[in-house]
C-alpha cells in the first residue's frame, strides 16, 4: 500500500471519531497535530524517530514481534510526553499503510476519563474501520461496552487491526475492562496496547480485581528521554483552584470554577491561578483541564498534604448543591453549572451518592439541566446507564430480600427510564430534529448527537435542515461533519428537490416537542400493568395500587376510561365494589356509540354480574331498537345471564336471537345462539331449529356439508341425527377435496362414522389431509380406539404430523415404553422443545411423568429440557421436584447463555419451581445492562426490549419471589411517577 501525507493520516486516524460525544475529535486532532507528534514523527534532535536506541525503537521492536491476538501492557512515567509518542507511532503506521489504527487518548482530556465517552468513542472508531454495518452498530443507542461484536464483523480481517487506549491508568470506571470484550481473547487479526503512567501506582492493591484482564499480557516499559519531561509547575497558585481542578472529572467553566472555589476575591484567585498553568491546561468548548490529570495530582500534592482530596469535596459538594437546588425548583443558572450537569453528575453517581440520591439524580430536573446542553437525550442516558449498572451490581451484593427488592425495583426504574429516551431518539423524525434546533429547543452543536443513530438518508435530510444554521467557525462541529452536510446539501441541490419546508419544518414549538420528546407508551398500558399487579397482591396493599391506576383514567378517553373502570371494579374489596361497579354503569350509560357501551358492559359481565341488571336490560333495549347490530353485540349477548333472558317477553327475547343469528359477519358468529350455554332452556330449544334452516337452504354440496360440520357438534341429539343423514348422505367421492369438513366433523364423530369415514371417503378424498386425519386420529383416540386411530397416523403423508400423532396415541393408549421409543429422538432435535412439552403435560400419573423427567436429562438443548421439565413438574411429587433440583439449576445458566427472544418463554414458564438461587440468576443475568438491545422489535415474555412498561407477568413474579409484595408495590408506585414524569415532559400523543 502507498504512502500516504501527514494531514491525510491525521484524517485517516479521526474517521469515525466526528461521531463520537463530547469533543473526542477536536481533542484528538489537537493531539494529533501537535508541535511534540511531530517531533516524534519527523525526529527532533536527540530523539530521532530512526535511532536505533529509545522508546521509539521500542515500538518499533514491540509492533515487529506482534503476532495475532497479541495484548500489550505498556508503561511510561508520568508528564513525559508518552501520549505524544504513541500518536507519532500510530501515525506512521497509518502513513505506511502497515495497519488501521484506533487511538484513544484517555489521559489528553480530563472529559475523557468517563468510560460513556472513551468507550463510545472506541465504538465510532471500530465501526468506521470494520465495516458500514458494524459502523451502523456502532453508533446505535449503546448500553453494552462490549467490542467483540464489531471485532467478530469486520470485513477486512486480513489487514492488521490496531487498538491503542493511551492513559487507561485515568480511566474513571475501573468496571469497564471487565466489559469490553477482550477478556477472553482477540480474533487473530487484531492486538492492543494499552499504556499507562507507572508512576501513577497501576497495580493490583489499587484497583483489585479490575486488573485481572491484564494477566498473560507482555509487558513494555518505555525510557522516555529527559529532555522531553515537562518543566517544573510553578508554586505561586491559589491552591484549592489546583486541587479543583486535578480532581475534576473534565473541563470547568470559569465562572463555574469561580463558584466551586468560593471564598474571599475567588475571582481574582481562580483567574490568576488559570493564567499562571495556562501552558499546563487543555481550553475547550467546555472549559478548562489540565492536560494531563497526572500534573494536577503532582502540583496538587505539593500543594498540600491532602492533594486533591480537597478538590473532590468542593466538587461533591458542588454537585449535591446543584441537585438540590434543581430538585427544589432553584437552579443555578446553566452556565454556572455545566460541570456540575456534564461532568460532576457522573462522577458523584459513581462514587459518592448514597441509593436515595442515585433517584434524585435521574430524575426530571437532571434531564431538564441537560436538556440545554445537547437536546436531554444523550449525557442524561450516559447517566441512566451508569446508574442502571450501579443499582444491578448492587443485587449481587444484597443480603436480605427488602434490599433485593429495593435494588430490583430501582434497576428497572432506570432500565424503563433508558427505554423511553432510546426510543423517542430512535423514531424521531429528521425534520422534527432540525425543527427542534430552529425552535432553540436544541442547540445546533446538538445536530452531531442526534444524527447517530439515524440512518445514512436520514442523516442527510436532517444535514439539509441544519447545515444554513451552523458556522464554519464553529469549533463544535468538526470538518467531516461540515463536509458531509455540505455534500448532502449540494446532492440535493443538484436534483432539483424543492427547499420547500416540510409540514413537519413548519411545526411549531409545542408540536416539536409533543413529537420529538414525548412519544410515550399510551397509558392505558401503564393502567393494565398496574392492574396485574394489584391482582397479585392483598389488601391493603390492593387498594393502594388501585389507588395509582384509577388516578390515571381521567387522563383516558371517555370509553377507554369506562373500559378500564371495569376491569378495576372487581378488584376492590367487597365494601367498596358496588360503588365501583355503579360507577362504571353510570358511565356505560354516558357513552354516544353503542358498540363502545355494549363492550364495557361486557368487560363488567365478565368482571361479575352483580348489581348488572338494570344496565343489562337497558342495553336489550338498546339492541333491539338499534338500527344495525353493532360487532360487539354477539359477544354481550353471549355473556347476559340466563336470569336476564329470562325478564325479557318472550317475543323480545325470539327477536334478539333472530337479529344475532340474522345480522352476524360470519358463521362463526351466527353459532353464537347455539354456543351459549346462558340461554333459556325453552330459547336454546327453540335455537334448534335454525341450523337444519341453514343447511338445507344450501344448494351446493360442499358448502353444505362444510356448514353442517361447524353445526354439528352444537346442536342437540335429534338435530345432530338429521345433520349426519344429510351429510352422510352424499357418495363419497363428493367428499374430495372437503378436507376442512371432515376435520370439522371428526370432532364430534361417533365409532361408527370413523369406521365409515375411514372405510368409504378416505379413499375418496385425495392427498394432503393430514390435518383431517389428525382430528380423525384423535377423535379415535378419545373413543379408545387405538386401531383405528393408528390407521388414521399411518395414512398421513408428513412425518412430523405422523410422530406428533402416533405420540398421542402412545400417550393415552399405550405403555412409558412407547413414549420413550417415540420421544428419544427428538431429545437430540434442537427444534423439538415443543414435542417434548406435549408429552410433559399430557403425563398425568406420577409414575410416568418422574420417568419421563429423568429422560429429559438426556435432551441436547437446554431450553428443550427446561421446557419440558416445566411441563411435567406439577405431575410430580416432591420428592421427584428434589432430585431434579440440581440438575435445574445447571440448565438453567445454560439456557440463560440463550439468546433472550429464544430462551424468556421457557425461563418464565419454569419460575414456578425454579429455587430462589436460580430466579437470582435469572434477574443478574436478563436484567443487565449489558443483555438489553437495541431495538424495538425483540419483545419476550420477561423484559421489553422497548419502551414499554409493561414487562408482563413474568417480571411480577420474579419481583414477588424475590423482594416480596413490598417490591411489587414499589413498583407499581414507580411505574405511577415514571408515567407522571414523561407526561410532564410534553402534551404526548392521545391516549387509549
Amino acid at each position: 500500500m502507498a504512502d500516504i501525507g501527514e494531514e491525510a493520516a491525521i484524517s485517516g486516524l479521526l474517521g469515525g471519531l466526528e461521531r463520537a460525544p463530547d469533543g473526542v475529535w477536536q481533542v484528538t486532532r489537537a493531539l494529533l497535530a501537535s508541535p511534540a507528534v511531530a517531533g516524534w514523527l519527523h525526529g527532533e534532535p536527540g530523539a530521532p524517530a530512526s535511532s536505533e536506541q529509545g522508546p521509539w525503537s521500542a515500538l518499533e521492536a514491540l509492533w515487529a514481534s506482534s503476532r495475532p491476538g497479541r495484548r500489550a501492557l505498556i508503561r511510561t512515567s508520568a508528564r513525559s510526553g508518552a501520549n505524544a509518542l504513541l500518536g507519532a507511532f500510530c501515525l506512521h503506521l497509518t502513513q505506511r499503510g502497515l495497519a488501521r489504527v484506533a487511538f484513544i487518548p484517555i489521559s489528553v482530556h480530563g472529559g475523557m476519563a468517563d468510560p460513556s465517552i472513551w468507550v463510545a468513542a472506541l465504538h465510532a472508531r471500530l465501526g468506521a474501520l470494520t465495516s458500514r454495518k458494524a459502523s451502523e452498530r456502532a453508533l446505535a443507542p449503546r448500553v453494552a461496552d462490549d467490542i467483540r461484536p464489531i471485532l467478530d464483523g469486520d470485513e477486512n480481517p486480513e489487514i492488521p487491526l490496531l487498538l491503542v487506549l493511551d492513559g487507561a491508568h485515568e480511566n474513571d470506571d475501573p468496571a469497564v475492562w471487565s466489559r469490553i470484550g477482550w477478556t477472553a481473547g482477540l480474533p487473530e487479526h487484531v492486538s492492543v496496547w494499552v499504556s499507562v503512567d507507572d508512576d501513577a501506582g497501576v497495580t493490583a492493591a489499587r484497583w483489585g480485581e479490575a486488573l485481572d484482564w491484564l494477566n498473560g499480557w507482555s509487558e513494555v516499559v518505555l525510557e522516555m528521554p529527559s529532555e522531553r519531561s515537562v518543566a517544573a509547575l510553578p508554586d505561586d497558585v491559589d491552591a484549592e483552584t489546583v486541587c479543583v481542578l486535578s480532581a475534576a472529572s473534565g473541563p470547568i467553566a470559569e465562572a463555574e470554577l469561580v463558584q466551586i472555589v468560593g471564598g474571599d476575591r475567588a475571582e481574582a484567585r481562580v483567574g490568576a491561578t488559570l493564567r499562571e498553568l495556562d501552558p499546563w491546561l487543555c481550553r475547550t468548548a467546555y472549559g478548562t483541564a489540565f492536560h494531563h490529570r497526572a500534573l494536577g495530582k503532582d502540583l496538587a500534592l505539593r500543594l498540600g498534604p491532602p492533594g486533591d482530596a480537597r478538590g473532590r469535596a468542593l466538587l461533591t459538594s458542588h454537585v449535591r448543591a446543584t441537585l438540590d437546588g434543581r430538585s427544589e425548583g432553584r437552579g443555578a443558572p446553566i452556565s454556572r453549572a455545566d460541570y456540575a450537569i456534564r461532568y460532576g453528575s457522573m462522577h458523584f453517581l459513581r462514587h459518592d451518592a448514597t441509593a436515595e440520591e442515585l433517584d434524585r439524580v435521574i430524575a426530571e430536573p437532571m434531564r431538564a439541566a441537560w436538556e440545554p446542553l445537547d437536546g436531554g437525550a444523550f449525557g442524561f442516558r450516559a447517566l441512566v446507564v451508569a446508574a442502571w449498572r450501579r443499582s444491578h451490581a448492587a443485587f449481587g451484593e444484597a443480603t436480605s430480600e427488602a434490599a433485593r427488592g429495593r435494588c430490583m425495583v430501582q434497576a428497572l426504574r432506570l432500565r424503563t427510564i433508558f427505554e423511553q429516551l432510546t426510543t423517542s431518539l430512535v423514531h424521531a423524525l429528521p425534520e422534527m430534529v432540525a425543527g427542534a434546533i430552529r425552535e432553540g429547543i436544541f442547540q445546533p452543536d446538538a445536530g452531531i448527537e442526534l444524527a447517530k443513530p439515524l440512518s445514512e438518508n436520514d442523516r442527510l435530510r436532517l444535514w439539509r435542515a441544519v447545515r444554513p444554521a451552523v458556522s464554519e467557525a464553529d469549533a463544535l462541529w468538526p470538518t467531516p461533519l461540515l463536509r458531509e452536510a455540505d455534500r448532502a446539501v449540494a446532492g440535493i441541490e443538484a436534483s432539483g428537490a424543492s427547499a420547500t419546508r416540510s409540514a413537519h419544518e413548519r411545526d411549531r414549538r409545542d408540536v416539536v416537542l409533543r413529537e420529538l420528546k414525548s412519544r410515550r407508551v399510551a397509558k392505558a398500558l401503564v393502567i393494565g400493568a398496574l392492574r396485574r399487579i394489584a391482582e397479585r397482591l392483598r389488601s391493603p396493599a390492593r387498594e393502594e395500587v388501585l389507588l395509582l391506576a384509577a388516578r390515571r383514567l381521567a387522563g383516558l378517553h371517555p370509553e377507554r376510561r369506562a373500559l378500564w373502570a371495569a376491569l378495576l371494579a372487581p378488584l376492590y374489596p367487597e365494601e367498596r365494589r358496588a360503588e365501583r361497579l355503579e360507577d362504571v354503569d353510570a358511565q356505560i350509560s354516558t357513552l354516544p356509540k353503542l358498540g363502545d357501551r355494549l363492550e364495557v358492559l361486557t368487560e363488567r359481565l365478565l368482571g361479575t354480574s352483580a348489581g348488572a341488571s338494570a344496565i343489562v336490560q337497558r342495553a336489550m333495549g338498546w339492541l333491539l331498537s338499534s338500527e344495525r347490530f353493532p360487532l360487539t353485540a354477539q359477544r354481550l349477548l353471549f355473556h347476559v345471564p340466563e336470569s336476564e333472558w329470562n325478564r325479557l317477553v318472550p317475543e323480545e327475547a325470539r327477536a334478539l336471537v333472530r337479529r344475532w343469528q340474522g345480522e352476524s359477519r360470519g358463521s362463526a358468529d351466527a353459532l353464537g345462539p347455539l354456543r351459549c350455554a346462558r340461554l333459556p332452556p325453552w330459547l336454546a330449544a327453540e335455537v334448534q331449529d335454525a341450523p337444519l334452516a341453514e343447511v338445507r337452504e344450501r344448494t351446493d354440496v360442499s358448502d353444505r356439508n362444510y356448514v353442517a360440520s361447524e353445526l354439528v357438534s352444537f346442536v342437540t341429539a335429534d338435530v345432530r341425527a338429521e345433520l349426519a343423514r344429510m351429510f352422510f348422505s352424499e357418495p363419497p367421492e363428493a367428499f374430495r377435496g372437503q378436507d376442512r369438513a371432515i376435520e370439522n366433523w371428526a370432532e364430534s364423530a361417533t365409532l361408527e362414522e370413523l369406521r365409515y369415514i375411514h372405510q368409504k371417503v378416505l379413499p375418496c378424498m385425495g392427498s394432503q389431509i393430514d390435518d383431517a386425519l389428525a382430528a380423525l386420529s384423535r377423535r379415535a383416540v378419545k373413543l379408545g380406539d387405538r386401531d383405528l386411530a393408528t390407521s388414521f397416523c399411518a395414512a398421513m403423508e408428513g412425518d412430523d404430523d405422523r410422530r406428533q400423532a402416533e405420540l398421542e396415541i402412545a400417550l393415552a393408549l399405550g405403555s412409558f415404553s412407547d413414549v420413550e421409543r417415540l420421544v428419544r429422538p427428538d431429545l437430540e432435535d434442537e427444534e423439538a422443545s415443543g414435542m417434548l412439552e406435549m408429552v410433559g403435560k399430557a403425563l398425568k400419573s406420577e409414575e410416568g411423568a418422574a420417568r419421563f423427567a429423568a429422560l429429559v436429562r438426556g435432551a441436547a438443548r437446554a431450553s428443550n429440557r427446561l421446557s419440558a421439565w416445566a411441563a411435567v413438574f406439577p405431575s410430580l411429587s416432591p420428592e421427584a421436584r428434589e432430585r431434579l433440583s440440581a440438575a435445574v439449576a445447571d440448565t438453567v445458566k445454560e439456557v440463560l447463555r440463550e439468546p433472550p427472544e429464544e430462551s424468556d418463554d421457557t425461563l418464565c414458564s419454569m419460575f414456578p419451581w425454579m429455587s430462589e438461587e436460580s430466579l437470582c440468576d435469572v434477574w443478574r443475568e436478563r436484567a443487565s445492562p449489558e443483555a438489553w438491545r437495541p431495538t424495538i422489535a425483540e419483545i419476550t415474555p420477561l423484559f421489553t426490549y422497548d419502551r414499554r412498561y409493561d414487562n408482563g407477568a413474568c417480571l411480577d413474579t420474579l419481583l414477588l419471589r424475590l423482594g416480596g409484595e413490598a417490591a411489587l408495590v414499589a413498583w407499581a408506585r414507580t411505574l405511577a411517577e415514571l408515567d407522571d414524569w414523561f407526561s410532564e415532559i410534553g402534551p404526548g400523543p392521545e391516549e387509549g
